[in-house]
């Protein structure tokens, strides 16, 4: 009987731990995105970064998008996107596709995300699919 209780308490504590990571990764993301609005790059970073710790797939798109583009930082940025992408946020996929085709010349790793993204309904991956058709 006392097995059951503590098994159905740890289920109420894991659900409300997510619940607490999930609101703070909200209000990190929002946090980021008035930091970058007001150009605070460093803030904007670093708050995408615990927002995507706490597994919220566009904070890790947006870590990806300063890193690649602000702070120069390609490898990073990848991991970002692929976190993003593994969290089913398709813009993540569709950059380490863009990347992997682009800057790595990569056509069958690019394809590889571009379908990911294109499956999650990312309109632009599918485009890309058809392009890359004609190689």
């Amino acid at each position: 009987m006392f097995k059951n209780i503590n098994y159905l308490l740890i289920i109420v504590l894991l659900i409300s731990s997510c619940s607490r990571g999930t609101a703070l990764a909200k209000k990190k993301y929002n946090i980021g995105m008035e930091m970058f609005a007001s150009k605070d790059f460093f803030g904007a970073k670093s708050s995408w970064k615990i927002a995507c710790d706490n597994r919220l797939g566009m904070a890790c798109y947006k870590l990806g998008e300063i890193q690649s583009d602000i702070y120069d930082e390609p490898d990073r940025a990848i991991d970002s996107w692929k976190r993003a992408c593994e969290l089913r946020t398709p813009e993540g996929c569709w950059s380490v596709g863009i990347h992997f085709e682009d800057k790595r010349r990569d056509f069958t790793t690019a394809k590889t995300y571009y379908k990911k993204a294109c499956k999650l309904n990312y309109p632009r991956a599918c485009v890309s699919i058809s392009r890359m058709e004609s190689y």
